[in-house]
């Protein structure tokens, strides 16, 4: 991966709207989008897709598998794979220490989206794993 640009993300969130407008942003920032409703569906995309480089992810979904259990099942089975996890509930210390960010809702597109392109330049595929304190963007 030459930069953010060829990285392609999975966007998990149960709010089609909130998932559309998500995607609609990273793909206008030039990223390759993915995208899921759920935590199970997220899980198998991830697992099944050539190359995901990072998987942004809402806390509180339906379903078996919330974000918090995608976000730990990446980062067992996906070690190199940046995660960021967004809910509108602050203070998420559980999400902090599995997520290389956290994002509080609501947040404005843009700042999303600087997030996501300075975890994917501060940690190209060829890194291991990288210390990036979590950050927290709110209004």
């Amino acid at each position: 991966m030459s930069g953010y640009l060829s990285a392609t993300v999975l966007v998990v969130e149960d709010e089609a709207l909130v998932r559309m407008l998500i995607v609609d942003e990273l793909q206008r920032a030039g990223l390759t989008v993915l995208e899921a409703e759920n935590g199970t569906r997220g899980l198998e995309q991830a697992l099944n897709a050539p190359a995901i480089d990072l998987v942004l992810t809402d806390v509180k979904m339906p379903g078996p598998m919330d974000g918090l259990a995608l976000a730990r099942e990446i980062r067992s089975t996906m070690p190199r794979v940046k995660i960021i996890v967004m809910s509108g509930q602050t203070g998420n210390w559980e999400a902090n220490a599995v997520a290389d960010a956290f994002v509080s809702k609501p947040f404005e597109c843009s700042e999303l989206v600087s997030v996501v392109k300075r975890l994917l330049r501060e940690c190209p595929q060829s890194c291991a794993t990288a210390t990036v304190s979590p950050v927290s963007l709110g209004r």
